[in-house]
């Protein structure tokens, strides 16, 4: 777990910074009007497709520790839905432990945002694959963020959808968050 940990430390909220500092900003709509697809890759990493309401950057794009940061797309002028998939490893009966691991550090501080705990972790699930989230509010000037963490175990493989969901951007970027993850399908195992 302590490996695991040290990957989920603050992984979703140092790529959402990074990314967002570094790129000009996606093109969003307020209706889901596109499938994106993420293919497995020659590693073994599954493959999904879901509908979003704009273009993913980057798919498979390869970031800290051997993770990969599958997809971003927004959901609002300030809102984003992020996937990383970080290694091989099926903790399907440890995703609350892992999950509540996960919050600690993100509440510690340790990473120089101020975050406060809005839900515990709590079992979920994506497209049928066990799961676990959690969910904290927040600040990195000048935004704040509802911030959604879900850890998912599917075929041998521990990914992390996080949604940064932007109060000003509610109840619309809400909708297309749910209509996104409504929609999530995994691609069959020779499918790429």
């Amino acid at each position: 777990m302590t490996h695991l940990r040290s990957w989920l430390d603050d992984l979703h909220l140092r790529l959402l910074v990074r990314w967002e500092r570094r790129r000009p900003p996606l093109p969003y709509s307020d209706r889901i009007d596109r499938e994106i697809v993420v293919p497995r890759d020659r590693a073994g990493r599954p493959g999904y497709r879901f509908a979003a309401a704009g273009p993913s950057r980057p798919v498979r794009e390869r970031s800290t520790r051997g993770a990969t940061t599958d997809f971003v797309v927004r959901v609002g002028a300030a809102s984003y839905v992020m996937g990383t998939c970080a290694r091989p490893g099926d903790a399907a009966e440890g995703l609350l432990a892992l999950s509540q691991e996960s919050l600690d550090h993100v509440l510690s501080g340790s990473h120089g945002l101020r975050a406060r705990q809005l839900a515990a972790p709590y079992a979920t699930s994506l497209a049928g694959a066990p799961a676990s989230a959690f969910q904290i509010e927040v600040e990195s000037s000048p935004r704040r963020h509802v911030h959604t963490d879900t850890i998912v175990s599917y075929d041998g493989w521990l990914l992390t959808v996080g949604v940064f969901d932007a109060p000003a951007d509610q109840p619309t970027s809400t909708a297309l968050v749910e209509a996104l993850l409504a929609s999530w399908t995994w691609l069959p195992a020779g499918a790429r």
